[in-house]
């Protein structure tokens, strides 16, 4: 490959890079859409990328570059044949993916369930628009649980797991939202407005936060959590920043 032009190396790493751009665009509909199941597969499948990311961004990047190599690793291989190499290859990967799923299954699947929770927020946000557009620009006046029954009860977003984080153990309701259903605290009476940036629904504080640390460093998680704006976007904080922003939210969750 080193003799090869610049344009024909260009050239040669447009399949490893059409599959890693489809990887991510799957892996983007799998955490919004797929099953528990189907998750999860995922989550193996890119582990020694979710072992050593907590941001949902940098999460995106590295599974294009982890899938980027190993597509253009088996196509040189092929290429030139070579049986040894190829072995060499695969053990590499193997013992790459033990060294992080062996000890780190549930730590290596945090950031999976941060993106998917992030998901979830949105599509409150999206419901909380529709409630909006029906009520003055206002959203629903009531906090915590009530208020998010509100939407529930007014078939805005009667999907009881959307109320869930991903990352908690709360289970997803059968009747009524309530407070041991619902991982979000809801703050109630925002006015919906693309230039209002007030926090109104956001993570508990335990739903993400350091469930497991292991010797390894790649593995440590900052404390984090995702908050939903009321202009409609998610946004995230980590560390310090995710303990004041509960702190200064907490009287008004």
């Amino acid at each position: 490959m080193s003799k090869m032009s610049l344009k024909e190396k260009l050239r040669y790493c447009i399949e490893p890079s059409i599959f890693s751009a489809s990887f991510i665009l799957f892996f983007v509909l799998v955490n919004i859409f797929a099953s528990k199941n189907i998750k999860l597969l995922f989550c193996l499948l890119n582990l020694p990328v979710l072992a050593i990311s907590s941001s949902s961004v940098h999460v995106y990047i590295l599974v294009f570059i982890y899938w980027f190599l190993i597509i253009l690793t088996v196509k040189i291989l092929y290429r030139r044949k070579s049986t040894t190499l190829s072995l060499g290859v695969f053990i590499f990967f193997t013992l790459l993916y033990a060294f992080f799923s062996l000890p780190e299954l549930g730590v290596a699947r945090e950031p999976a369930k941060r993106i998917s929770c992030a998901s979830h927020l949105k599509q409150i946000g999206l419901s909380m628009k529709q409630y909006a557009e029906d009520n003055n620009d206002y959203f629903p006046d009531k906090s915590g649980a009530e208020g998010l029954e509100i939407l529930r009860k007014d078939f805005y977003l009667t999907d009881y797991k959307i109320y869930t984080c991903p990352s908690s153990s709360d289970e997803a309701g059968t009747n009524e939202l309530n407070e041991k259903n619902v991982s979000y605290y809801y703050r109630g009476g925002e006015k919906y407005s693309l230039k209002n940036t007030s926090p109104v629904a956001w993570d508990k504080y335990e739903n993400h936060n350091n469930k497991r640390i292991s010797r390894s460093s790649l593995s440590r998680r900052k404390n984090y959590g995702n908050v939903l704006l009321a202009n409609g976007s998610v946004i995230h904080y980590e560390g310090e920043a995710w303990e004041k922003f509960c702190e200064e939210n907490m009287l008004n969750k």
